[in-house]
């Protein structure tokens, strides 16, 4: 479920249909509309914006909750090995230049503080949260004050959170909400 990005590289795509323009409004509505049904017809999120049957365990997406590394290979792939994240370029820079191997468009390296905060910030973009995480963090009040307003709500028990479908729409700001109120970076 993820809105139409406007870059470079859908510009024939905008130029097919010029009418198009963004109505963030209108998008979040479509989210929330969807978010309903789907989860009414019993699929659940696997990610933020993704949603699968029980079935789908979403491997690829769902490695920070697990804490493992993941290498992506390819163009545009991203991966990450303990606190080193990294971006492949994109698919005509990635051919040019296959005789630097890897053709690599960014690399970070995050700090302990923003490690501490990778699980908090993984069970987010999973949609799939525990307020013992948050309180690891020292986001407890945070987190309750996320489930006050909607973003967040109970999954299945006591113990087990989802993003709502405002809290997926809100996602970014919310783990930059946590990321300040904890005084980490993800």
């Amino acid at each position: 479920m993820y809105r139409l990005a406007l870059t470079k590289r859908n510009r024939a795509l905008l130029r097919r249909y010029p009418e198009h323009s963004r109505e963030s409004l209108r998008d979040c509505v479509m989210l929330q509309c969807a978010d309903q049904r789907l989860t009414s017809r019993g699929y659940r999120k696997n990610h933020f914006v993704h949603y699968a049957l029980p079935a789908d365990r979403n491997l690829y997406f769902c490695h920070g909750l697990r804490g493992e590394d993941l290498l992506a290979l390819g163009a545009s792939a991203s991966g990450t090995f303990g606190g080193i994240d990294y971006r492949s370029c994109e698919y005509p820079r990635y051919v040019e230049a296959r005789h630097m191997r890897p053709a690599l468009e960014g690399l970070t390296i995050a700090s302990p503080a923003e490690q501490s905060m990778r699980p908090a910030a993984s069970m987010l973009m999973c949609a799939s949260l525990t307020r013992e995480a948050f309180q690891v963090i020292g986001c407890e009040a945070l987190f309750n004050e996320w489930e006050r307003c909607a973003l967040i709500e109970p999954d299945g028990g006591a113990e087990r959170y989802r993003l709502s479908g405002v809290g997926s729409w809100l996602v970014r700001e919310i783990i930059a909400e946590a990321c300040t109120y904890s005084g980490r970076s993800a």
